[in-house]
Parts: C-alpha cells; sequence; structure tokens
C-alpha cells in the first residue's frame, strides 16, 4: 500500500531514517541521542542536552522510545505534527506508541 506523500510533513522521512541508537552524546555519561529537532530537520539530542538547550527553545521536537528492541514514538508527540488516525497503534508500558519501521516479515526458507 503506497503512503500518500501529503500525510506526512516533508521531515517525517529523514526522522523515520534516522538511527537513533547509532549515536551518543559525549557529555552526559554516554546517554543516546533520543530527540529528534524537526525545526532544524534531522539534529539529534540526548534528553538532558535538550532541556538545557537554548539554540533549540522553542523547537518542535519527536522523543523517540525503545520499545521491543524498536523505536517509536508516542501517539501525543506525532499527533502534534500529522493525522495518525490510520496508523497501527501500541500500548507499551501504558504508553500509546507508534513504531518508526514496519516489522520484518520472516520468510521460511523453501523447501
Amino acid at each position: 500500500m503506497a503512503m500518500d506523500p501529503l500525510m506526512f510533513p516533508t521531515w517525517m522521512k529523514d526522522c523515520i531514517g534516522t538511527r537513533f541508537y547509532d549515536k551518543r552524546c559525549e557529555k552526559p555519561a554516554g546517554k543516546y541521542k533520543t530527540v529528534y529537532c524537526d525545526t532544524f530537520r534531522g539534529t539529534l539530542a540526548c534528553k538532558l542536552c535538550w532541556k538545557d538547550s537554548i539554540e533549540h527553545h522553542g523547537h518542535d521536537y519527536l522523543q523517540v522510545y525503545t520499545a521491543s528492541w524498536r523505536t517509536s514514538i508516542s501517539i501525543g508527540d506525532i499527533s502534534r505534527f500529522c493525522d495518525a488516525s490510520n496508523i497501527q497503534l501500541y500500548k507499551i508500558n501504558s504508553k500509546k506508541i507508534i513504531y518508526l519501521n514496519p516489522n520484518r516479515k520472516e520468510t521460511s526458507p523453501s523447501l
């Protein structure tokens, strides 16, 4: 099923392709960079640096999480930017989330 490009903001494609858990912050003890600044299109920061940042004050952002070993966003965060009513939700630790990437279907080898 093809996705309507008008349904998502332009920066969403970049966010989905970002590998959040490959990058660690140098300042607070190697925390993962899990905050995505959509105003600066892809600037990543850890949660502690983001809170202390003057440079990003007032910018829109997404906080990503790891849920079931996959990168996800809370439905509350993503709903600020686009209509997520047709996206499948999951509930992890009482938080409604959306996985950034679809499940990979395992194929069994043909015999």
